[in-house]
Protein backbone atom coordinates (compact mmCIF):
# COMPACT_ATOMS: atom_id res chain seq x y z
CA UNK A 1 0.00 0.00 0.00
CA UNK A 2 1.26 3.46 -0.83
CA UNK A 3 1.35 6.51 1.38
CA UNK A 4 -1.81 8.64 0.98
CA UNK A 5 -1.72 12.42 1.28
CA UNK A 6 -3.30 13.12 4.67
CA UNK A 7 -6.89 14.24 4.58
CA UNK A 8 -7.92 17.80 5.41
CA UNK A 9 -10.71 17.37 7.91
CA UNK A 10 -13.80 19.59 8.02
CA UNK A 11 -15.68 20.46 11.21
CA UNK A 12 -18.97 18.86 10.10
CA UNK A 13 -17.51 15.69 8.61
CA UNK A 14 -18.49 12.28 9.96
CA UNK A 15 -15.40 10.20 10.63
CA UNK A 16 -15.77 6.61 9.41
CA UNK A 17 -13.61 3.54 9.89
CA UNK A 18 -12.69 3.57 6.19
CA UNK A 19 -11.45 7.17 6.39
CA UNK A 20 -9.45 6.49 9.56
CA UNK A 21 -7.97 3.29 8.11
CA UNK A 22 -6.86 5.01 4.92
CA UNK A 23 -5.51 8.23 6.40
CA UNK A 24 -4.23 7.11 9.80
CA UNK A 25 -3.68 3.33 10.10
CA UNK A 26 -2.38 2.73 6.56
CA UNK A 27 -0.10 5.78 6.58
CA UNK A 28 1.36 4.89 9.98
CA UNK A 29 1.98 1.33 8.79
CA UNK A 30 3.67 2.67 5.67
CA UNK A 31 5.91 5.00 7.70
CA UNK A 32 6.71 2.18 10.13
CA UNK A 33 8.50 0.29 7.34
CA UNK A 34 6.40 -2.88 7.40
CA UNK A 35 5.22 -2.03 3.92
CA UNK A 36 6.74 0.35 1.40
CA UNK A 37 10.37 0.91 2.35
CA UNK A 38 12.00 -2.31 3.53
CA UNK A 39 14.30 -2.56 6.55
CA UNK A 40 17.94 -1.89 5.88
CA UNK A 41 21.32 -1.53 7.57
CA UNK A 42 24.27 0.64 6.52
CA UNK A 43 27.89 -0.05 7.48
CA UNK A 44 30.73 2.36 6.81
CA UNK A 45 34.25 1.03 6.28
CA UNK A 46 35.03 1.88 9.92
CA UNK A 47 32.47 -0.71 11.10
CA UNK A 48 34.63 -3.57 9.81
CA UNK A 49 35.42 -6.30 12.33
CA UNK A 50 38.50 -7.67 10.58
CA UNK A 51 39.15 -11.40 10.61
CA UNK A 52 42.41 -12.78 12.02
CA UNK A 53 43.73 -13.50 8.53
CA UNK A 54 43.21 -12.08 5.03
CA UNK A 55 41.66 -8.84 6.27
CA UNK A 56 41.02 -5.88 3.98
CA UNK A 57 43.25 -2.94 4.95
CA UNK A 58 41.88 0.31 6.42
CA UNK A 59 42.98 3.41 4.51
CA UNK A 60 41.76 6.93 3.71
CA UNK A 61 40.93 8.52 0.37
CA UNK A 62 40.57 12.30 0.59
CA UNK A 63 39.51 11.91 4.23
CA UNK A 64 37.01 9.11 3.50
CA UNK A 65 37.69 5.88 5.40
CA UNK A 66 37.90 2.96 2.94
CA UNK A 67 38.77 -0.72 3.09
CA UNK A 68 41.32 -1.75 0.47
CA UNK A 69 40.92 -5.15 -1.19
CA UNK A 70 44.09 -6.35 -2.90
CA UNK A 71 44.27 -7.33 -6.59
CA UNK A 72 46.37 -10.45 -5.97
CA UNK A 73 45.03 -11.94 -2.73
CA UNK A 74 41.44 -12.59 -1.62
CA UNK A 75 40.71 -10.25 1.30
CA UNK A 76 37.75 -10.03 3.68
CA UNK A 77 35.70 -7.50 5.65
CA UNK A 78 33.11 -8.51 8.24
CA UNK A 79 30.18 -6.42 9.48
CA UNK A 80 27.93 -7.29 12.41
CA UNK A 81 24.29 -6.38 12.94
CA UNK A 82 20.80 -7.36 14.04
CA UNK A 83 18.11 -7.91 11.42
CA UNK A 84 15.26 -5.46 12.11
CA UNK A 85 12.16 -7.03 13.68
CA UNK A 86 10.13 -5.48 10.84
CA UNK A 87 11.77 -7.92 8.39
CA UNK A 88 8.96 -9.70 6.51
CA UNK A 89 10.75 -12.84 5.26
CA UNK A 90 11.72 -11.44 1.86
CA UNK A 91 15.04 -11.84 0.09
CA UNK A 92 18.16 -9.76 0.75
CA UNK A 93 20.22 -7.40 -1.37
CA UNK A 94 23.68 -6.13 -0.48
CA UNK A 95 24.95 -2.99 -2.22
CA UNK A 96 28.71 -2.48 -2.16
CA UNK A 97 29.81 1.15 -2.64
CA UNK A 98 33.37 1.04 -3.95
CA UNK A 99 35.95 2.60 -6.25
CA UNK A 100 39.23 1.69 -7.88
CA UNK A 101 42.37 2.98 -6.19
CA UNK A 102 44.08 3.52 -9.54
CA UNK A 103 42.53 1.40 -12.30
CA UNK A 104 40.24 2.71 -15.04
CA UNK A 105 39.21 -0.65 -16.48
CA UNK A 106 38.71 -4.25 -15.46
CA UNK A 107 36.26 -6.20 -13.31
CA UNK A 108 36.01 -6.97 -9.60
CA UNK A 109 34.38 -10.16 -8.29
CA UNK A 110 32.55 -9.42 -5.03
CA UNK A 111 31.45 -12.26 -2.73
CA UNK A 112 28.97 -11.94 0.13
CA UNK A 113 28.14 -14.47 2.84
CA UNK A 114 25.72 -14.34 5.78
CA UNK A 115 26.33 -15.97 9.16
CA UNK A 116 23.09 -16.14 11.17
CA UNK A 117 23.39 -16.39 14.94
CA UNK A 118 20.40 -18.54 15.88
CA UNK A 119 19.74 -18.22 19.64
CA UNK A 120 20.61 -21.30 21.70
CA UNK A 121 21.93 -23.05 18.58
CA UNK A 122 24.92 -21.36 16.90
CA UNK A 123 28.30 -21.42 18.64
CA UNK A 124 30.19 -18.18 17.97
CA UNK A 125 33.55 -19.80 18.79
CA UNK A 126 33.91 -20.72 15.12
CA UNK A 127 32.79 -19.22 11.81
CA UNK A 128 29.66 -20.67 10.19
CA UNK A 129 29.02 -18.49 7.13
CA UNK A 130 26.37 -19.76 4.71
CA UNK A 131 26.56 -20.24 0.96
CA UNK A 132 28.32 -17.96 -1.51
CA UNK A 133 26.46 -15.03 -3.09
CA UNK A 134 28.48 -13.33 -5.83
CA UNK A 135 28.57 -10.84 -8.69
CA UNK A 136 31.19 -9.36 -10.99
CA UNK A 137 31.23 -5.61 -11.61
CA UNK A 138 33.13 -3.37 -14.02
CA UNK A 139 35.10 -0.50 -12.53
CA UNK A 140 34.34 3.16 -13.31
CA UNK A 141 36.11 4.93 -16.17
CA UNK A 142 38.19 7.00 -13.74
CA UNK A 143 39.90 6.01 -10.51
CA UNK A 144 38.06 7.38 -7.48
CA UNK A 145 34.62 7.40 -9.12
CA UNK A 146 32.12 5.63 -6.89
CA UNK A 147 30.39 2.47 -8.07
CA UNK A 148 27.31 0.77 -6.58
CA UNK A 149 27.33 -2.98 -7.07
CA UNK A 150 24.35 -5.11 -6.03
CA UNK A 151 24.81 -8.66 -4.79
CA UNK A 152 21.54 -10.60 -4.51
CA UNK A 153 21.47 -12.86 -1.48
CA UNK A 154 20.02 -16.22 -2.43
CA UNK A 155 21.25 -17.94 0.73
CA UNK A 156 20.53 -16.06 3.96
CA UNK A 157 21.79 -18.85 6.25
CA UNK A 158 18.32 -19.09 7.84
CA UNK A 159 18.46 -15.51 9.17
CA UNK A 160 15.24 -14.43 10.94
CA UNK A 161 13.84 -11.10 12.14
CA UNK A 162 15.50 -9.87 15.33
CA UNK A 163 18.49 -12.21 15.03
CA UNK A 164 22.14 -11.24 15.30
CA UNK A 165 24.24 -11.93 12.22
CA UNK A 166 27.48 -11.14 10.42
CA UNK A 167 27.92 -10.16 6.78
CA UNK A 168 31.20 -11.08 5.11
CA UNK A 169 32.25 -9.14 2.01
CA UNK A 170 35.30 -10.24 0.03
CA UNK A 171 37.05 -9.58 -3.24
CA UNK A 172 37.89 -12.83 -4.98
CA UNK A 173 41.05 -11.39 -6.52
CA UNK A 174 42.49 -14.76 -7.55
CA UNK A 175 39.41 -15.62 -9.69
CA UNK A 176 39.72 -15.42 -13.50
CA UNK A 177 36.73 -13.04 -13.64
CA UNK A 178 38.51 -10.50 -11.39
CA UNK A 179 40.64 -8.55 -13.88
CA UNK A 180 41.01 -5.09 -12.30
CA UNK A 181 44.56 -4.17 -11.31
CA UNK A 182 45.22 -2.39 -8.02
CA UNK A 183 43.08 -2.16 -4.93
CA UNK A 184 39.29 -1.99 -4.84
CA UNK A 185 38.34 0.51 -2.11
CA UNK A 186 35.11 -0.19 -0.23
CA UNK A 187 33.41 2.93 1.15
CA UNK A 188 30.22 1.41 2.62
CA UNK A 189 27.83 -1.52 2.45
CA UNK A 190 24.02 -1.33 2.47
CA UNK A 191 21.96 -4.42 3.38
CA UNK A 192 18.23 -4.45 2.70
CA UNK A 193 15.22 -6.66 2.24
CA UNK A 194 13.92 -7.09 -1.30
Amino acid sequence: MAFTTPRTWSATETVTAAIMNTHVRDNLTNLDGRTGTKPFLVWLATANQPPAASAATMAFRNGHPVLEFDAATAEIAIFSGVLPVSYSAGGFLTTVYWMAASATSGDVKWNVYIEAHTPDADDLDSDSFGSLNTTTATTASAAGELMQTNVSITSGDGLLAGESFRLQVSREANHAADTMTGDAQLLKVVFRET
